[in-house]
């Protein structure tokens, strides 16, 4: 895998009545973008990720969660790139598009160049952002 590869790593929570994810987009180690997205289900989950600028530039995503009820076969026939489904980078639980052999192989290659880091800042970034939508009520429907 190039340096230069683009990888995009997603997390997602629910938040009352819908989901928010955050994409975020790596080249290298610098991160070349941040989205956030609010979905329903996994057509628009896609959608959203297919008209995002950085859509053509992404050659693999990485779903740091353990099961997401939105990334399942209907989003990969969608979204048409491998997808490598992780705990923390740590285990993977299912992978799409490329063998669990060769998700290992870039997962590793993540962690040895110190991405590790990086993941966990964008962690505390995206747990933090959801921290404070739920403080300020996001996603309630109002009475």
């Amino acid at each position: 895998m190039k340096k230069e590869t683009r990888i995009a790593i997603i997390m997602g929570k629910s938040l009352e009545n819908l989901r928010i994810y955050m994409l975020t987009v790596f080249r290298g180690k610098m991160v070349e973008g941040v989205e956030f997205y609010r979905a329903n289900n996994s057509f628009e989950l896609s959608s959203a990720i297919l008209s995002s600028k950085y859509y053509s530039e992404i050659r693999i995503l990485v779903a740091v969660t353990d099961e997401d009820p939105f990334i399942n076969d209907d989003f990969y026939v969608r979204i048409a790139k491998p997808i490598i489904l992780t705990h923390k980078l740590e285990t993977i639980t299912k992978t799409y598009g490329l063998s669990i052999d060769e998700a290992r192989t870039i997962l590793n290659s993540l962690v040895r160049s110190t991405f590790l880091e990086i993941i966990k800042f964008i962690d505390n970034l995206f747990y933090g952002s959801m921290g404070l939508l739920e403080e300020l009520g996001y996603g309630k429907r109002s009475k």
